[in-house]
């Protein structure tokens, strides 16, 4: 985990520990402002990628927006979810689920270079957009994240025999012949998952 995510996930669970979670509180969270600060584009897209210096991912992009959330951060909150539907699902996430990979490509231009998703990205930005309406009465974002859990439960699960439907890492790669599937624990964050299995 980058030194970055583990300083804001630290900072996180202190926010959640000392009982921060009104929607009207206003957090001080210095670690998510210095995040924000040098990772996140004024248009709302965040700079993080293993890969590519300057990439992007849905990753980055989903736990940004959870961030923003946990923070309060409104503003913020609203780029980076417009961002992310505008570039990694083609402003159309009704029909398609984020891409998990946007940056530069060999041919200089700047747009989707991966567009096989992310299931545990997909959770996140689910998850948050609920949230999101919940605690801000943001009517749009329930439609977009109800959106994307349906998307979910088509092209990223599976019923596997003897053991029931399993979140799969995305929908292109990991299930082969319909004998053979790769599953992975690291992209079924538990308490997530509730809603989309059932």
């Amino acid at each position: 985990m980058p030194r970055y995510l583990g300083a804001l996930t630290i900072g996180l669970l202190s926010l959640l520990i000392s009982g921060v979670s009104h929607a009207a509180c206003q957090v001080n969270w210095p670690h998510w402002q210095h995040f924000a600060a040098r990772w996140i584009q004024p248009d709302g897209r965040v700079l993080e990628s293993s890969l590519e210096k300057n990439h992007s991912t849905s990753e980055g992009q989903s736990y940004a927006l959870f961030f923003a959330l946990v923070a309060n951060d409104q503003a913020r909150f609203d780029k980076i979810w417009r961002w992310s539907r505008e570039n990694l699902s083609g402003n159309d996430p009704q029909n398609i689920l984020p891409a998990w990979l946007w940056g530069q490509g060999k041919d200089g231009k700047w747009q989707v270079q991966d567009a096989n998703s992310a299931s545990d990205a997909d959770l996140w930005f689910a998850y948050a957009l609920l949230e999101a309406d919940r605690l801000w009465d943001k009517p749009n974002y329930r439609v977009d994240g109800l959106n994307l859990l349906e998307l979910i439960k088509q092209h990223e699960t599976t019923d596997l025999p003897g053991l029931g439907p399993v979140l799969l890492p995305g929908p292109i790669g990991f299930s082969h012949i319909g004998h053979l599937w790769r599953i992975n624990p690291s992209y079924q964050p538990l308490p997530l998952m509730v809603p989309v299995l059932r």
